[in-house]
């Protein structure tokens, strides 16, 4: 993920760095150190994934284009964030208390200039920064 731009150089830069790491079996290694442990997507969790994509997705594309558009991203990627983070709920709470679409704290939304961070359009904006 990296900003369009005439340098293309840290793309680069990072494209030669993960083709070695494949070559070189780095890739494999920690992805078996990091993520061996974790099941693949079961039926229960893909029938929540459809189930969310078909009830919570289509309402919130407009602010993850939004927010993608002004950090020139893909809003796909966003969204996928979004998911991880929140189910693609508005209304979500962790355990830590953070909130919102994106999970920002307090303290980050501040950091980002982002006044309500419980606001989807706000959370997302902080997201994408």
């Amino acid at each position: 993920m990296f900003s369009k731009s005439r340098d293309e150089s840290l793309l680069l830069a990072a494209n030669e760095f993960l083709a070695q790491a494949k070559a070189n079996g780095l890739i494999e290694r920690l992805h078996e150190k990091h993520y061996s442990h974790i099941p693949g997507l079961n039926y229960a969790g893909a029938h929540t994934f459809e189930k969310h994509i078909n009830s919570r997705l289509e309402d919130l594309i407009p602010i993850f284009k939004l927010a993608a558009e002004d950090q020139d991203i893909d809003w796909r990627f966003l969204a996928a964030v979004s998911y991880q983070e929140s189910l693609w709920n508005p209304k979500a709470v962790s355990p830590t208390g953070v909130r919102g679409l994106m999970m920002l704290t307090k303290r980050t939304a501040r950091q980002l200039g982002i006044e309500n961070h419980t606001d989807p359009i706000d959370s997302t904006k902080g997201g994408a920064s």
